[in-house]
């Protein structure tokens, strides 16, 4: 992925701060095992903010000034989700996206020369998924360091992006248009991640994760699946051995 590199070498000590989730993080994870994965030129980053301090906040804004980033968008009001564009350069991400669960303070003058805009709230759920106690400290228990990048490993990912197919889901069934591509391709990045695990993980889902996994198998087995990604039935059975405990037949 262009500009990762930048970007790691950037933060290099700073492990412990952050994890890299979204389409980075897969490209991130098949690349490890030699594969290749969409193209994408976003980064994705949860602050851990138990250990977020002033020498992470200014190594962050470092890196926006370095990239000279144009434009700041204040997805929510409370300051806890970000989007950095435009950089001056091909060579850095395209945009970065920065999640807390708790408000970031930036030092105003670090990021005086952006332009503020602001966007509507239903952009962000990922930040409402975080606050939910659960999702969060399942995120903590999944990060591992590949080739010095934090990143959500593969089964602790596929239920965020269970998480994320599911509430567009909805909206989708609320009336919002234009929204169906991003249900394929979370789906379709849950079954590329399947093919990343054995059936004998086992990974322990609590509370709304693991009433969000069973709603997603239920809604897979109504839709149409191409078999160059996986085998709708291995699917199914694997999410619910992997994930459910399901003891296999």
């Amino acid at each position: 992925m262009i500009g990762l590199e930048k970007f790691k070498n950037h933060f290099k000590g700073f492990e412990d701060y952050y994890v890299i989730i979204g389409g980075t993080a897969c490209t991130v994870l098949f690349e490890n095992y030699g594969e290749s994965f969409r193209a994408t030129k976003d980064i994705d980053m949860v602050v851990l903010m138990e250990n977020l301090d002033v020498d992470f906040t200014k190594r962050f804004c470092s890196f926006i000034h370095e990239a000279h980033y144009k434009s700041i968008y204040e997805c929510n009001q409370d300051k806890k989700l970000y989007r950095f564009t435009n950089p001056k350069s091909e060579l850095y991400p395209k945009m970065i996206e920065l999640f807390s669960r708790k408000p970031i303070e930036f030092p105003i003058d670090d990021l005086s020369h952006l332009t503020p805009i602001h966007i509507d709230d239903d952009i962000s759920s990922l930040s409402a998924i975080l606050l939910n106690e659960d999702y969060y400290h399942f995120l903590k228990s999944g990060i591992k360091i590949i080739d010095g990048l934090p990143v959500l490993d593969e089964a602790h990912l596929i239920p965020f992006k269970v998480k994320a197919y599911i509430e567009i889901k909805e909206r989708v069934l609320q009336g919002e248009r234009g929204q169906s591509r991003h249900i394929r391709k979370h789906r379709n990045d849950v079954l590329k991640l399947l093919t990343l695990l054995y059936e004998d993980k086992k990974i322990e889902l609590n509370g709304i994760l693991k009433v969000d996994m069973k709603q997603f198998i239920e809604s897979l087995k109504e839709e149409d699946i191409s078999k160059d990604l996986i085998d709708k039935d291995t699917a199914i059975e694997m999410l619910e051995t992997i994930y459910l405990d399901k003891v296999k037949v």
